[in-house]
C-alpha cells in the first residue's frame, strides 16, 4: 500500500465484498467496521495521517489546540473531513465517516497509560517522596502474580522511562502493571490522595472498556469518569491532553454505535505475530515468503475446520487423576465410577482449566471457586467441576479489589456446569482465562451443604485444625457432627464414627474431644458476667459478682431485676424505651437505686464491684458510657465517677488525698497512662531524629525513624507547649503529616486502626454528649459547625 497506494491495493478486496453483498448468502448483521490502529485507519479512510496536524481527529473537527483542554466530546463538533475519497466508500453499505472502530489496546495500554503512570510514578517518587523507584521496583519483581499473570510482568523501571513518558513495557505487560499496581503500592499511599483517586478512577475506565456488555447507565458513568479523568489529568499534572486523551471523549459514542471495544481491538490479531515469526525463522526458503506463511495459515484454518477444534474439550492423558469425591459425584450427578474420568487439566474452546485456578461467577453477588478437580463425562462429553466456594470477607475501595480469607473458606463442595454461551454477558471473565477467549462461564451450583450451617462449619473445622485432625472435616459434615455434637459424643460413637480410619486418628480425636468435653464442663461452672433477656419485658439482665477476695460473701447483683422491683427503675426503663438513651435525672436515680439496693444486701462497694457494676449499666444501656459511672487512672489511685464517689458519700467514707502542688497542676488523661506504664526512651532516638533534617528523605525513610523514635517523641509532647512541637518536629505540618500522627496514635492505643477511624467511629457519641452537656451559647454555635459535613 505504500507502494501503490489504496485504490490499486484495495480495488480486488472491495470488488470482492460488493459481490458478496449481491450474490453471497443473507446474514443479518449491522454495518461492518475496519478495524486496526489509528495509523492505519487514519490511512485508509483519507483522514490525516499526521498527529501533530491541526485536524488529525477522524470522529470530529476539533482544532489541535482545543483539544489540549477538552475533557469531554463536543456534540457541535461531531463532523469531519477527509482529504480525498476514500476507495472504502465504493462498497455499497459503507462509508469511512460511520466507521465507529477504535482500538483499546493501542489507545489505552499503548498510550494513556504510559502517560498517566508516568506522572503518577513521577509524583510519588519525586515530588510527596511516598515511595523511591527503587522500592517500586523491587515490590513489582517480588509481587506474586499467580501462575498466569506471572508470564506478563513487566522489566523494571528506569528513569529515563519516565523522562520519555514511555515505559518498557508490551501492551498485555501494560495491562498486567495498571491492573496490578493498587496491590503492589496501595499499602504506601494516603487513603483520599489526590493522585490516587485519580488512578482509581483510570482503573474504573480501564475496567468498563473491556467489559463485553454495557448498558445504558454504564455507557453514562464512564462518559463522566473519562470527563473527570481528563479534568484531573490538566489540574494535578499541569499538563496538555494527548491525542489519544482526546479520542478517549469518543468512546462512549462509539460504544453506542459499535459494542464493547474488547470484541474488535487489535490484541488477538497483534499476538499472530509472535506465531508468524516462528514459521518465518523456520522456513528455509526466503523466495515469495508472505506466500509460504499464507499457505500455512490455510493449512492450519482447514485443520480446525475438520477437527472442529477449539469447539471441542482437549484432553491429555498425563493429566488424568484419580478422584476422592466419589460421593459427591453419585449425589450430585448419579454417575458410576466407570462412567466418567478426572484430569487435573483440560483446555475448553482455547481456555485452559487447571486444578487451584479460580472461576467466577456473578448473580446476585460476586462468588468465587476454586478448582479442586474436573470432571469428564464419557457419555455427553459434559465437562463439570468440583469446586469450593472462596470466602469473600470485603471489598476494599483503597485497593480496589477484594479481600478473600484462603483459611477459612466455606468448605463447600459443589459441582459447577460448564457451558460456553457468547451471549451470556452478566457474568465477568474467570480470572484465570488466558486471554484466548472470550467466551464466558455459565455457572450453576449444586450444593452439597446448606449455607445456614456456615458459622457451625466454620468453628468444627477451626477446631479440627487446631487438634491437626483436618482429615476428618468431611467425615464429620457428612454424619452431620457439628461443634455442639461433640459435647456428649461417646467412646463408641467415635468407634462409628471412624471405623475406616487409622487406629492413629481414632485414638487422637477420642484424646481431644474428652479434653474438649472437660473444658466446656468446666467453663459452664464458671458465673461471668451475663446478659440475659427477660421474658415479660425483653430487656437484658446482667449479673455482677465480686471477687472471691471481697470481705463479704459473693452475692450475684441482677441488674435489671432490681429496677424492675422499683417503681422508680421502670420509669427509667420507660425513658430509655422512649428516647434511645438517659438524660442527667435518670443517671442519678439509676445511682441511688444500686446504691440503695447494695446496702440492703450489706455489699461493700469496692472497686471491683464498681467496675462490674458500670460494665453492667453499660451492657443494658447501650447508649451510656462507662466512665461516666466509673473511672480509675494509674496516676491519681483514687476513683472517680458518679458510681463509686455517690456511695462514698453515703457512706462518709471518701478518702482525703493529699498531692503536692506540682501534681495538682497536671491534668490526668487515660493517655497518660498508656505513656507512663510502658514509656522507656530509645536509645540514639536523639541521634535519629536529627536525620529528620535531611529533606531529601523518601517518605519511607521518615516513617521508618519516626518509628524508632516514637518514645522520645511522646516525652518531648508530654513536657512542651505546642509551638516548641511544630518547631522540632515539622514532619507534623506536611500533606501526610496525619499520617505520622497515626503512628504516634498507635502506640498509645494500640486497639485503634488509626486515629481518624477511632475519632470517626467514637464522634457520634462524642457529638451527642455535647449536645446534652453544652450550655454555653458560643459553645453552641462552634458545636452546630463542626457538626456541618
Amino acid at each position: 500500500m505504500k507502494d501503490f497506494g489504496n485504490n490499486l491495493s484495495l480495488q480486488r478486496l472491495i470488488d470482492e465484498f460488493n459481490d458478496i453483498e449481491v450474490n453471497g448468502i443473507s446474514i443479518y448483521t449491522p454495518e461492518g467496521l475496519f478495524i486496526g490502529d489509528n495509523l492505519a485507519l487514519n490511512s485508509i479512510s483519507e483522514f490525516s495521517k499526521s498527529f501533530s496536524a491541526n485536524y488529525f481527529c477522524r470522529f470530529c473537527k476539533a482544532h489541535k489546540s482545543l483539544t489540549h483542554t477538552l475533557c469531554e466530546e463536543n456534540d457541535s463538533l461531531l463532523q469531519t473531513g477527509i482529504y480525498s475519497e476514500a476507495i472504502l466508500n465504493n462498497i455499497t453499505s459503507f462509508h469511512v465517516v460511520k466507521n465507529f472502530s477504535v482500538d483499546v489496546m493501542h489507545d489505552v495500554f499503548e498510550g494513556i497509560c504510559h502517560y498517566n503512570m508516568c506522572h503518577i510514578i513521577n509524583c510519588y517518587t519525586e515530588l510527596v517522596k511516598v515511595f523511591s523507584l527503587g522500592e517500586l521496583n523491587f515490590r513489582k519483581q517480588n509481587f506474586n502474580y499467580g501462575c498466569i499473570e506471572i508470564g506478563n510482568m513487566s522489566p523494571p523501571i528506569e528513569t529515563i522511562h519516565l523522562k520519555n513518558f514511555h515505559l518498557k513495557m508490551s501492551a498485555r505487560e501494560m495491562m498486567t502493571f495498571v491492573h496490578y499496581f493498587s496491590l503492589i503500592v496501595g499499602d504506601l499511599v494516603p487513603e483520599d490522595d489526590a493522585v490516587w483517586l485519580f488512578y482509581l478512577n483510570f482503573l474504573e475506565i480501564v475496567d468498563t472498556l473491556l467489559s463485553t456488555q454495557f448498558t445504558q447507565n454504564s455507557i453514562l458513568l464512564s462518559k463522566n469518569n473519562i470527563k473527570q479523568h481528563n479534568s484531573d489529568y490538566i489540574l494535578l499534572f499541569q499538563d496538555n491532553l494527548k491525542p489519544k486523551h482526546h479520542l478517549l471523549t469518543h468512546y462512549p459514542t462509539i460504544i453506542l454505535n459499535s459494542g464493547p471495544p474488547k470484541h474488535f481491538w487489535c490484541l488477538r490479531y497483534e499476538a499472530k505475530h509472535k506465531e508468524m515469526k516462528i514459521y518465518a525463522h523456520v522456513i528455509t526458503s526466503r523466495k515469495n515468503i508472505s506466500i509460504t506463511l499464507a499457505k500455512k495459515f490455510q493449512y492450519k484454518f482447514i485443520n480446525n475446520i475438520l477437527n472442529n477444534y477449539p469447539n471441542e474439550c482437549v484432553k491429555e492423558m498425563s493429566y488424568k487423576i484419580c478422584t476422592n469425591h466419589n460421593q459427591l459425584i453419585q449425589r450430585n450427578l448419579g454417575l458410576s465410577v466407570d462412567e466418567f474420568d478426572c484430569y487435573s487439566q483440560v483446555e475448553l474452546k482455547g481456555t485452559t482449566y487447571k486444578v487451584d485456578y479460580l472461576v467466577s461467577n456473578f448473580t446476585d453477588e460476586l462468588c468465587l471457586y476454586e478448582i479442586l478437580q474436573i470432571i469428564f463425562i464419557k457419555i455427553n462429553g459434559d465437562i463439570k467441576f468440583i469446586v469450593n466456594q472462596v470466602q469473600i470477607e470485603n471489598y476494599n475501595s483503597h485497593l480496589k479489589a477484594y479481600q478473600v480469607n484462603n483459611i477459612n473458606n466455606f468448605n463447600d463442595e459443589s459441582v459447577i456446569n460448564v457451558f460456553t454461551n457468547m451471549n451470556y454477558n452478566n457474568i465477568p471473565s474467570s480470572q484465570h482465562a488466558n486471554n484466548n477467549s472470550t467466551d464466558q462461564l455459565l455457572i450453576t451450583i449444586e450444593s452439597s451443604i446448606d449455607k445456614s450451617n456456615y458459622e457451625d462449619n466454620l468453628m468444627l473445622k477451626k477446631l479440627l485444625t487446631d487438634w491437626k485432625l483436618e482429615i476428618i472435616y468431611q467425615r464429620c459434615l457428612d454424619q452431620k457432627i457439628d461443634v455442639e455434637t461433640l459435647q456428649y459424643i461417646q467412646h463408641h460413637h467415635v468407634a462409628m464414627l471412624l471405623n475406616d480410619f487409622p487406629l492413629g486418628v481414632m485414638i487422637q480425636f477420642e484424646h481431644h474431644v474428652k479434653k474438649y468435653q472437660n473444658l466446656s464442663n468446666n467453663h459452664s461452672d464458671i458465673t461471668i458476667i451475663n446478659s440475659k433477656i427477660t421474658t415479660t419485658n425483653e430487656l437484658p439482665c446482667t449479673s455482677v459478682q465480686p471477687e472471691a477476695s471481697e470481705k463479704k460473701k459473693k452475692e450475684i447483683v441482677e441488674l435489671v431485676q432490681m429496677l424492675l422491683n422499683n417503681t422508680q427503675g421502670s420509669l427509667i426503663f420507660d425513658y430509655f424505651k422512649n428516647h434511645n438513651m438517659l438524660n442527667e435525672s435518670c443517671r442519678n436515680l439509676l445511682i441511688e437505686i444500686i446504691i440503695s439496693d447494695l446496702i440492703k444486701k450489706d455489699l461493700t462497694i469496692t472497686i471491683k464491684l464498681a467496675n462490674y457494676i458500670s460494665d453492667a449499666i453499660d451492657t443494658v444501656f447501650p447508649s451510656e458510657i462507662k466512665d461516666v459511672y466509673f473511672i480509675k487512672d494509674s496516676i491519681n489511685k483514687s476513683p472517680k465517677r458518679k458510681l463509686y464517689i455517690r456511695t462514698m458519700k453515703q457512706n462518709g467514707l471518701i478518702p482525703v488525698i493529699h498531692k503536692e502542688l506540682s501534681q495538682l497542676k497536671t491534668n490526668v488523661s487515660r493517655a497518660m497512662d498508656a505513656l507512663n506504664n510502658s514509656f522507656e526512651i530509645e536509645p540514639d532516638s536523639k541521634q535519629h531524629s536529627s536525620y529528620l533534617s535531611d529533606k531529601d528523605m523518601t517518605w519511607t525513610e521518615i516513617k521508618d525513624i519516626w518509628r524508632k523514635t516514637i518514645n522520645y517523641r511522646l516525652h518531648f509532647l508530654k513536657n512542651n507547649n505546642p509551638a516548641e512541637i511544630f518547631n522540632k518536629w515539622q514532619q507534623y505540618t506536611k500533606p501526610m503529616g496525619y499520617k505520622l500522627i497515626d503512628i504516634d496514635f498507635l502506640r498509645i492505643h494500640t486497639n485503634c486502626n488509626n486515629f481518624g477511624m477511632a475519632f470517626e467511629n467514637s464522634s457520634s457519641n462524642f457529638i451527642s454528649i455535647l449536645n446534652l452537656r453544652v450550655k454555653d451559647g458560643g459553645s453552641k454555635k462552634l458545636l452546630e459547625i463542626f457538626k456541618k459535613p
